[in-house]
């Protein structure tokens, strides 16, 4: 047993490698064919993301929130779900947030900041749940045209009813109350720590726990889980309500660390970035810190080179989408090199 999960990290591993490497080769192609100098990028993008105090803030900047929603992915996938509609909770448990903590002073505006966008989060993805688990409606539709919802009920509500008069060419809400801004911890997000430690716990519930056994068991084969006891409807509401309170968390430390407000520009992508991170984590919930910081370290990059070189706004989701294909095509070789990493194992 510890030789099969030292083989599956081994091939976590080198799948995230080859694929980082096959991605930094497209990426070289695309920039010799727009024109832009294909090496001297790949030096902007290193320094743009770990080449000084500031480059390392903004990666980590970036990862915060994508720690939470790779997570809201990573999770139910070890259920078997496939719940991609991280987006839509993220964004709105972002204007819940806000517009909750708007109003209100003292000690009790940071607690309600949280849990409104948690509540708000897990309510928007528990809809999928009880979707999949009442109506056998697939989570990865419900889930992702939700999103699309999402998106157009909080630009709907932050362009009209919701709108703070003095927003003028942006429209947002009002801005929180101070006692609701969580500042910066050591100059990084103040979600940060936050994000780390949901991760560790995720980990150690899946892996080293009854209910992670259960969770295992019913992604791996839910009829032996019924046979065993196992309520997997219920699981399926639960792992929903989860990945939706965990998106929900990261739209709330988004409005209460970096943005202090809520608005159509909230909708980064940081959702759908978070299928890439649980992707190159493969169910590892340990891994989901390396893969955010790397997606993270790709989003401060294209900051640098669009600053540096003139490169186009858009090229760290292209660096992205390079990354998203090259995880789809090493893992073609998944099969071939886990038995190969097995057999090694079997005779250490």
């Amino acid at each position: 047993m510890p030789g099969q999960r030292r083989a599956r990290r081994l091939e976590t591993a080198a799948i995230a490698a080859a694929a980082s490497l096959l991605a930094l080769l497209g990426w070289l192609l695309v920039a010799a064919v727009t024109g832009l100098p294909a090496f001297a990028s790949l030096g902007v993008l290193l320094r743009g993301s770990f080449g000084s105090g500031f480059a390392l803030r903004q990666t980590f900047e970036a990862a915060t929130p994508l720690l939470l929603t790779g997570l809201a992915v990573a999770l139910p996938a070890r259920a078997g779900l496939l719940v991609i509609g991280a987006e839509g909770a993220f964004v709105i448990s972002a204007l819940a947030a806000a517009v909750a903590a708007a109003w209100l002073d003292g000690w009790a505006a940071l607690p309600l900041l949280l849990g409104a966008g948690v509540l708000a989060g897990a309510a928007w993805l528990g809809i999928c749940g009880w979707l999949k688990s009442a109506r056998g409606v697939h989570e990865a539709v419900s889930s992702l045209l939700l999103a699309y919802v999402a998106v157009a009920l909080v630009s709907h509500l932050v362009e009209g009813v919701l709108r703070d008069p003095a927003s003028f060419d942006r429209p947002t809400t009002a801005p929180i109350s101070v006692d609701a801004q969580l500042g910066s911890w050591e100059g990084l997000h103040a979600g940060l720590p936050l994000g780390l430690l949901a991760c560790l716990l995720a980990y150690a519930a899946v892996s080293h726990s009854r209910w992670g056994f259960g969770l295992r068991l019913a992604g791996a084969n839910p009829a032996a889980a019924r046979f065993a006891g196992i309520d997997v409807g219920r699981l399926t509401i639960a792992m929903c309500v989860l990945s939706g309170a965990l998106a929900g968390l990261a739209g709330a430390l988004q409005v209460g660390a970096v943005a202090h407000s809520a608005g159509p520009a909230l909708a980064l992508g940081y959702g759908y970035a978070g299928i890439l991170v649980a992707m190159i984590a493969r169910g590892d919930m340990r891994a989901v810190i390396a893969a955010a910081v790397l997606v993270g370290a790709l989003e401060a990059g294209g900051g640098a080179l669009q600053r540096e070189l003139g490169a186009p706004a858009a090229s760290a989701k292209m660096m992205e989408g390079l990354l998203f294909i090259a995880i789809v095509v090493c893992g073609c070789a998944r099969g071939p090199l886990a038995r190969w990493l097995l057999a090694r194992e079997a005779r250490r």
